[in-house]
């Protein structure tokens, strides 16, 4: 075997394999059950296109634990790809949150005013809070005046915690004094 270059699929196998081994001996020290950096970069990736969709999940999730940038071109192709799972989505938009980069707010954006369910719309406004791109700041104020989803709203308000702009610091002001007391207690 010495001298010999093997094949890419060789090493997805074993990139597998190892991701099955640290499954079964690796401490549960995290929400998801992994040692986030343990798990090795190739094998997380390799996971996001698993077809267990909780092995994806929670891919995307320690992706977005360990902080490495070049982590989001995989997780924004991962969430273009036609995903069934809904905690598979709202995993990979915690992790984009999770990861501060500018490059996911189109994709974050599109996910807020076009995902099907209240739970990933409400995961995408918290991650553009998190991001806190002032650029973000239009489409959270819109899903505050135009959402039905409560849970989406409030993720909202609580997304513009994350901008020191105006209007966000208006927004939240107008909210603490309005009518509606669960929003006034979030604000």
């Amino acid at each position: 075997m010495r001298g010999r270059i093997l094949p890419a699929s060789h090493w997805l196998r074993k990139g597998f394999a190892a991701l099955a081994l640290l499954l079964v001996v690796a401490p549960a020290a995290h929400g998801n059950g992994w040692e986030h950096g343990t798990v090795p970069f190739g094998a997380l990736l390799s996971a996001l296109q698993s077809d267990d969709p909780s092995l994806r999940a929670r891919a995307a999730e320690s992706l977005g634990y360990r902080g490495q940038g070049e982590a989001v071109g995989p997780l924004l192709e991962a969430l273009a790809r036609p995903e069934p799972e809904s905690a598979v989505r709202g995993a990979i938009v915690a992790a984009l949150g999770r990861l501060r980069n500018a490059a996911a707010l189109p994709a974050l954006l599109e996910c807020l005013a076009a995902e099907r369910e209240d739970t990933v719309r409400g995961e995408c406004a918290t991650a553009l809070g998190v991001i806190g791109d002032v650029r973000a700041l239009p489409a959270l104020l819109d899903a505050i005046d135009r959402e039905a989803s409560p849970l989406v709203i409030a993720e909202a308000v609580d997304a513009l915690g994350g901008f020191d702009a105006p209007e966000a610091v208006a927004r939240l002001a107008s909210l603490a004094e309005g009518d509606d007391p669960a929003l006034a207690a979030r604000a």
